[in-house]
C-alpha cells in the first residue's frame, strides 16, 4: 500500500478507494483533491460521491466504485449509501439492471437504496416495476416506492389492489402516498369511459 492508499482497512475498501480517486480525478481532469482515506469521514465522502452524481462521470471508473461500496464488509453510513445511489441513478445503464435491482431489494440499506427504485421506475420497464412493487412489503421505502408508481408509464392500472391495501396503513405519509397513487390510477381506468359520454 502506498501512502496515498486507506490505512487500516479491508483490500475491499483500497480497491472501491482506487477507483473512487480515478474518477474524480478523471472528471476533474486530474485537477481533484486527494480522496482521504477514511471510511468513516461521512462528510468528505458524501461530498465527493456527490460530485460524481454527473453524466459527464459516465466516463470513469464511478458506477462501479459506487455498485462496489454496497458490497464491501464493512458497510458505510446510510447517508454514504444513499448519495451513492443518487449518484448511481444518474450513472447506471440499462446493463446494469441486474446490479441495480439487487442492492434495490435489499432491505439491509433501508431508505439508502430509494433512488435506485426511482431508477428501476425510470428505466427497467415491467421488470423493474415489479422490483418496485415487491419492495412496497418494507415500511422504510413503502412511501417512496408508491410516489414512484406514479411516474410509471403506461400507468400500471392493474395495481389498484395492491395500493389500496395501503390505504389503512399506520404511517400517514404511506396513506398520503397510496391515495395519491390511487386517484392516479383510478383516473386512468375510468378517464376512457368518460370520454365517451
Amino acid at each position: 500500500m502506498t501512502n496515498s492508499q486507506p490505512h487500516g482497512h479491508s483490500a475491499q475498501w483500497a480497491q472501491v478507494y482506487d477507483l473512487l480517486s480515478r474518477a474524480l480525478a478523471e472528471l476533474n481532469d486530474g485537477h481533484s483533491t486527494p480522496l482521504r482515506s477514511s471510511l468513516q469521514d461521512v462528510s468528505e465522502l458524501t461530498q465527493r460521491i456527490r460530485e460524481l452524481d454527473t453524466p459527464k462521470a459516465c466516463d470513469t471508473p464511478a458506477a462501479a466504485a459506487l455498485f462496489d461500496l454496497f458490497e464491501l464488509d464493512l458497510l458505510p453510513s446510510g447517508e454514504v449509501l444513499y448519495e451513492a445511489a443518487c449518484a448511481l441513478r444518474t450513472l447506471a445503464t440499462v446493463c446494469d439492471f441486474d446490479r441495480v435491482a439487487s442492492i434495490a431489494s435489499n432491505t439491509t440499506f433501508g431508505v439508502s437504496r430509494s433512488p435506485l427504485l426511482a431508477w428501476l421506475v425510470d428505466h427497467s420497464g415491467s421488470r423493474g416495476l415489479e422490483v418496485v412493487v415487491d419492495q412496497l412489503a418494507d415500511p422504510t421505502v413503502r412511501a417512496i416506492g408508491l410516489r414512484h408508481l406514479r411516474r410509471y408509464h403506461p400507468t400500471p392500472t392493474h395495481l389498484i389492489g395492491s395500493i389500496e391495501s395501503f390505504l389503512d396503513d399506520p404511517d400517514p405519509r404511506v396513506r398520503t402516498e397510496a391515495e395519491r397513487t390511487a386517484n392516479l390510477l383510478y383516473l386512468a381506468i375510468f378517464a376512457p369511459s368518460l370520454r365517451t359520454c
